[in-house]
C-alpha cells in the first residue's frame, strides 16, 4: 500500500532484424575512421492501432506511429539516411516492414602490429535504444528456420592498404548489451582485415 505505484508494462515486442554491410571503403589510419554503407532490415507485427496506406496508395512516405529505435554504436558521422515502411503478409498476419541505407564514417580504434598478423576488426554495430524486456529482436524467420542476420558484400570492399581475411572475411552476431542500467539488443558485424604485403615492401622493406 506504501509502495510506489505499479506501471503496467506493455507486451514485449519482436523485432525481425537483418543487415547487410553493401561498401567498406575509405578506412583511415590516423584518423581511425572508416566509411560504410548498410542496409537494415527489419519487421514486426502490426497493431491494430496503425493505419498503414493500401498497396494502391502507399508511395514510401507512411511512417508508422511505432518504430524500433536503434543506434550505431561509436559513430562519427551519418552522412545519409534513407528508409522506408510498407506492410506484407506473412502466415495470414499483418507485418511492417522498414528497412533503411545508412551511409556512415565509424570510429574504429586501431591496435596494428608488424606483418604478418597486423590483423584488425572493423565493427559494424547496431544497438537498439529500447530495453530488451520492451523490445527483443530476432533473426528473420523464413519457412519456420531462422536466417542470417547479416552478410557483407566483398565486392564492395575498398580498404586502400587493407584486404579481408580469406579464410574468414567476416563474422555476425545477434546478442545483448548492458548499456547503463538495461540491457538491449545488438547486431554486431565484424569485418577482419589485415595490411596488404605490398604496404611494408613499399613503406618498410624498401
Amino acid at each position: 500500500e506504501n509502495g510506489a505505484p505499479v506501471v503496467e508494462r506493455l507486451p514485449q515486442k519482436v523485432v525481425q532484424v537483418s543487415m547487410v554491410v553493401e561498401r567498406i571503403f575509405d578506412l583511415r589510419t590516423l584518423d581511425q575512421t572508416f566509411s560504410a554503407q548498410a542496409y537494415v532490415e527489419m519487421l514486426w507485427e502490426c497493431p491494430s492501432s496503425e493505419t498503414p496506406p493500401d498497396k494502391e496508395h502507399d508511395d514510401l512516405d507512411w511512417v508508422p506511429e511505432w518504430t524500433p529505435k536503434y543506434r550505431v554504436r561509436n559513430l562519427f558521422q551519418e552522412h545519409f539516411i534513407k528508409q522506408h515502411f510498407t506492410t506484407k503478409e506473412v502466415n495470414g498476419k499483418r507485418y511492417i516492414w522498414g528497412y533503411a541505407r545508412h551511409l556512415l564514417t565509424i570510429y574504429q580504434p586501431l591496435k596494428l602490429r608488424s606483418f604478418p598478423t597486423d590483423c584488425q576488426d572493423l565493427n559494424v554495430t547496431l544497438e537498439s535504444k529500447m530495453p530488451k524486456e520492451d523490445v527483443l529482436w530476432t533473426p528473420f524467420i523464413k519457412q519456420n528456420a531462422y536466417q542470417k542476420v547479416g552478410k557483407m558484400y566483398e565486392s564492395g570492399c575498398m580498404l586502400n592498404d587493407f584486404r579481408l581475411i580469406n579464410e574468414i572475411p567476416y563474422t555476425c552476431r545477434l546478442s545483448s548489451r548492458h548499456v547503463d542500467d538495461r540491457t538491449v539488443s545488438n547486431l554486431e558485424m565484424k569485418l577482419k582485415v589485415v595490411r596488404k604485403s605490398s604496404y611494408y615492401m613499399l613503406n618498410v622493406a624498401g
